[in-house]
């Protein structure tokens, strides 16, 4: 198999990359950023483990909102705790108990 390299120059490509950067289009990046075919996005994301789905958000807007509504407002998992919430969860314990 043969490599050739990529002459899409209208995309963002990735160029290079070394210790505490990427280049992407030659330019020099040092932070976080979303590269997406035809634009670039600055992400605050730090690092792996500093990720939470609120990076996410940027990316697919459509998917995060469906994952924050079945994990923090029906699941329960989530530090927010409006008082709609608490009384939301409170609801779903007591017809959880009664179906049993």
């Amino acid at each position: 198999m043969k490599l050739h390299a990529s002459t899409l120059s209208a995309l963002n490509t990735f160029t290079g990359y070394g210790p505490g950067f990427v280049l992407v289009n030659d330019e020099r990046h040092e932070t976080s950023l979303i590269v997406m075919p035809e634009h670039l996005q600055p992400w605050d994301a730090r690092d792996f483990a500093s990720l939470e789905a609120v990076h996410f958000g940027p990316i697919d807007p459509k998917t995060c909102r469906e994952i924050f509504i079945e994990n923090a407002l029906v699941q329960g998992d989530t530090d927010f705790r409006p008082a709609f919430l608490t009384h939301n969860l409170r609801l779903v314990e007591e017809i959880r108990q009664l179906e049993a």
